[in-house]
């Protein structure tokens, strides 16, 4: 299952609606940071599967919609947040017990707009980065998530 991954797009969905455009996926996600963002996307793509968690933008916190989601996916436990109320700016440890404690083994989020990878106490943690602000050098990115079978790999991708 190829999952492509998104967050910050802050109003501007053009590289979001690219990839998907050039990106073959079984599902995306959005991390937050604009959920109004989701609604337009889905009129362009409704042949894509589209799930969202609420950041802290205004417009996110006044939607109604959740700010965390937890599932499975190809036997693999996933936690969903967009990472403001875990301190993310200040490292992923916080958020990594906050998945562990959930029984998730991968913990996705955004916040930063910097787009990374690791791992901390038996947790993967995957940021996106911002499909339309980077702060980080490379530019825009998003991630590919690929699970099977209770495994699974993150790669970030630079556009």
């Amino acid at each position: 299952m190829r999952v492509l991954v998104f967050s910050d797009t802050h109003g501007d969905t053009e590289g979001m609606s690219g990839v998907l455009d050039a990106v073959p996926c079984d599902l995306a996600l959005h991390l937050g940071d604009c959920v109004a963002d989701c609604e337009d996307v889905r009129i362009l793509h409704p042949d894509v599967t589209l799930w969202q968690v609420a950041g802290n933008d205004y417009r996110d916190t006044v939607s109604g919609i959740q700010f965390e989601d937890l599932f499975e996916l190809a036997g693999v436990r996933v936690f969903l947040t967009h990472g403001h109320r875990y301190g993310v700016r200040s490292g992923p440890e916080l958020l990594c017990a906050a998945a562990k404690a959930r029984g998730a083994a991968l913990a996705l989020y955004g916040h930063t707009h910097i787009a990374a990878v690791g791992s901390c106490d038996g947790v993967t943690w995957c940021n996106p980065g911002s499909a339309s602000r980077a702060r980080c050098a490379g530019g825009r990115s998003y991630a590919v998530v690929t699970l099977e079978d209770g495994t699974f790999t993150c790669e970030v991708v630079r556009f």
